[in-house]
């Protein structure tokens, strides 16, 4: 068809209806389908393309097969004042990642601070879209999760952890809030899959092959491994990466490293880990007086003298949010392989797909 063939530029509620009917069709529930499809069309709104819709097709088969449960049933198990353990239900990774933060925030409005540990779930999605959902409450969202084997420990020739992101979200006043969202590998896996999928190669540095020889070749990166964020200094990334493993799948009691399985492989369901925190920022100081010294901090670092050939300092999240402003109004471009992975549920570019 011929837009698999160009791409398209679409607009983001035509996105979002086209994911919620094709994820409702496979078999999810109207609840969950809605919360997937926010958050895939988010990413791609913020420009984080890695874990918008071209992560889409895993998403449905995992559907189709069984394996995300379309209407999970999920508990709460209170552990302490702030803390708890939410067991998901092997329900998709974002509806259990909404409902820990949503936990946790409630846990943190009674003590200050939530806590909430998540076992039974799936790919979460962009980390940020979980941690910035503590934004509005006037707290500090953290969200992190562990993935299936992907990036080498430092030193190593194979694979042991996965991508392990990260993100922090702290709201600001007038200023765009901070919003740390990165993966503790070089890159985020989806650069690779993105690469291959647009026969491209990857940058040196990025990636090894099953022999733990350096790669440029998305294909080979595959069946290898990417390596730790940090370059020759990686074992900052590796330590990170460790954190995250640690927190979101031996908090959890899920498997960890090469114990979970791939997305792609349509055998059994992943039971990741996650770990989300809120934190009330009035138990320590005054919202409205943090918010306007951190805009305050915001401008004077984005006041300082450039380094050479930069033309502007961004502080995390303001490329998002910029990108978000200009999607909105523009589109979001898919380009043709996308359009084409799409097209198979029935994805035509102009009103939603349905």
């Amino acid at each position: 068809m011929a837009i698999a063939q160009t791409g398209a530029i679409i607009p983001a509620d035509a996105l979002e209806a086209f994911c919620r009917r094709a994820l409702v069709r496979a078999g999810l529930d109207e609840p969950g389908a809605e919360i997937v499809a926010q958050s895939v069309v988010d990413a791609d709104l913020r420009g984080v393309s890695t874990h918008g819709v071209v992560r889409f097709p895993v998403y449905i088969r995992r559907v189709q097969a069984g394996l995300i449960r379309p209407s999970p049933v999920m508990r709460l198990e209170r552990t302490g004042p702030s803390t708890g353990i939410l067991y998901g239900g092997h329900g998709a990774g974002q509806v259990v990642g909404q409902r820990a933060m949503a936990e946790a925030i409630g846990l943190a409005r009674e003590a200050g601070v939530g806590c909430v540990a998540v076992t039974e779930s799936h790919h979460f999605g962009a980390a940020a879209w979980i941690a910035m959902q503590a934004l509005e409450h006037e707290m500090i969202g953290c969200a992190v999760s562990h993935a299936d084997t992907g990036v080498a420990p430092f030193g190593a020739a194979r694979g042991y952890l996965g991508t392990n992101p990260l993100s922090v979200a702290i709201p600001a006043g007038s200023e765009t809030p901070i919003v740390l969202d990165m993966a503790t590998s070089i890159v985020a896996f989806g650069w690779v899959l993105l690469a291959a999928a647009n026969g491209k190669f990857i940058p040196p540095g990025w990636a090894m092959d099953a022999e733990g020889n350096p790669t440029t070749d998305p294909q080979k990166a595959q069946e290898g491994a990417l390596l730790p964020l940090g370059g020759d200094r990686g074992f900052k990334g590796f330590g990170l990466g460790l954190v995250v493993e640690v927190l979101s799948a031996l908090l959890t009691d899920s498997p960890f490293g090469p114990h979970i399985p791939r997305p792609s492989e349509l055998v059994a369901v992943q039971n990741l880990g996650h770990f989300v925190a809120a934190l009330d920022i009035r138990r320590f100081v005054d919202p409205a007086r943090f918010k306007a010294r951190l805009d305050a901090m915001i401008r004077e670092i984005k006041a300082l003298p450039l380094a050479p050939g930069m033309t502007e300092i961004l502080v995390p999240g303001e490329p998002e949010a910029g990108c978000r402003e200009r999607r909105l109004k523009e589109g979001i471009p898919l380009p043709p392989d996308v359009c084409a992975s799409l097209s198979e549920w029935g994805f035509e570019g102009g009103d939603g797909g349905c």
